[in-house]
């Protein structure tokens, strides 16, 4: 067993991609613009719609869970049908990371996960398809800071299968869905840590660091 892997048993963060990693409502625009205006009951009123839930998302006071619940859900309410939805999501999520659909990562996420890597096992778990992401990680320059990689994670249950299998004595999971990235770990022991438009992985730089050292 390599020296990774013993620090695997020991300690590990679990990150989550979307709102967390990645920033800003790029691919979930272009979730919006992939669903077909002559499908939907009222193209012009959609786009008004998603524009008002996305400000109210950016302002935490949402009902949504977050930009992906919030287009899915108007678009119902227009008349698509769960096909058309995966549809549109697939299409979008092949744009991940071009001008299509544009994402940013934390500024500071480069030196956060070269503080962190000497100490825990990094791991980034999303619900989200592969596509795109690993390119994304690798012009960011941050993919050799992340040990592993879960693609259609489906969180909330997928991230507690997650957690059993690694076996961590410590565990610190982020993300921005309290249901889907934070509950399943809070209820297996793990510590956890919820960003928001307003508390991002820059704001909480220095407690995952922290985090991460402890107990050296």
């Amino acid at each position: 067993m390599n020296s990774r892997q013993v620090l695997r048993t020991q300690a590990a963060i679990i990150f989550d991609f979307d709102g967390t990693v990645a920033l800003g409502h790029g691919p979930v625009l272009a979730y919006a613009k992939a669903i077909p205006e002559e499908l939907l009951s009222d193209p012009a009123a959609f786009a008004e719609q998603v524009d008002a839930a996305l400000a109210d998302i950016d302002d935490m006071k949402s009902p949504y869970r977050d930009g992906y619940h919030a287009i899915a859900e108007l678009a119902i309410a227009q008349g698509i049908d769960t096909q058309e939805l995966s549809q549109a999501y697939s299409t979008s999520r092949g744009l991940l990371g071009t001008e299509q659909a544009p994402v940013q990562m934390p500024e500071k996420l480069p030196e956060l996960l070269a503080a962190i890597a000497p100490h825990v096992w990094v791991v980034l778990a999303t619900n989200a398809p592969k596509d795109g992401i690993e390119k994304l990680l690798a012009d960011w320059k941050v993919n050799g800071f992340v040990d592993q990689l879960s693609f259609n994670t489906r969180k909330p249950a997928g991230l507690s299968a997650l957690i059993e299998e690694l076996g961590a004595q410590r565990i610190l999971a982020i993300g921005d869905i309290a249901e889907n990235d934070l509950a399943p770990a809070a209820e297996l022991g793990a510590q956890t840590l919820l960003v928001t438009p307003h508390h991002t992985l820059d704001d909480a730089f220095e407690d995952i660091i922290s985090w991460a050292q402890q107990g050296e």
